[in-house]
C-alpha cells in the first residue's frame, strides 16, 4: 500500500514583515489546506566581501565584522518572522523554522522548496517598481520563473 504524501506548506520570510492582511490570508490558507507540517524559512542576503575591504583590513577584523553583520541580520530576520511564527503556533501543526544566508534569496527559497518537496510556497509579492527592476533582481519574479505558479502564493 502506498504511503500518503505529507502536505507541507513552506512560508518564506525575507526583507520585510508580512502585513496583517497577509497574515490573515495565511491563517485562512492553513485552515483550508490543513498541512501536516509548516516550514518557515528565514532568509537573508549576504554579498561577498569586496577585495578592497579584504586588502585594507586584517583577517581578524574582517572576520569580526562579518560575524557582527551576520548576527545583526539574524536578529532582524527573527523580528521579521516573529508575528508569522506566533500566528502559526496557534494551530496544532508541527512547525519547523530554518535560517539561511546566501548570495541569492530566491535560490535559497527554491532549494528549500524542492528539498522539502512542499505542496505550497508563500512568498512576498513584488514591491519594486519598473525602474527598480532594471537595476536589481526581483526575488518574487525569480521564484515565479522557476517554480510551478500554481504552487506559489504571493502576499
Amino acid at each position: 500500500m502506498k504511503e500518503k504524501k505529507e502536505k507541507i506548506m513552506l512560508i518564506a520570510s525575507y526583507k520585510r514583515e508580512y502585513s496583517n492582511a497577509a497574515l490573515n490570508k495565511i491563517l485562512r490558507l492553513i485552515q483550508k489546506m490543513k498541512p501536516d507540517k509548516i516550514v518557515v524559512i528565514k532568509v537573508v542576503e549576504e554579498r561577498p566581501t569586496k577585495e578592497l575591504v579584504s586588502a585594507t583590513v586584517g583577517m581578524e577584523e574582517k572576520t569580526s565584522m562579518q560575524k557582527s553583520i551576520r548576527d545583526e541580520k539574524k536578529i532582524r530576520s527573527d523580528e521579521l518572522a516573529s508575528d508569522l511564527v506566533k500566528m502559526i503556533k496557534q494551530f496544532d501543526i508541527p512547525i519547523e523554522v530554518y535560517f539561511r544566508i546566501g548570495e541569492q534569496i530566491s535560490q535559497e527559497i527554491i532549494n528549500e522548496f524542492k528539498r522539502q518537496d512542499a505542496n505550497l510556497l508563500i512568498i512576498h509579492d513584488t514591491k519594486k517598481g519598473r525602474l527598480d527592476k532594471l537595476f536589481g533582481s526581483n526575488t518574487t519574479e525569480e521564484i515565479m520563473g522557476e517554480l510551478d505558479e500554481e504552487r506559489v502564493i504571493r502576499l
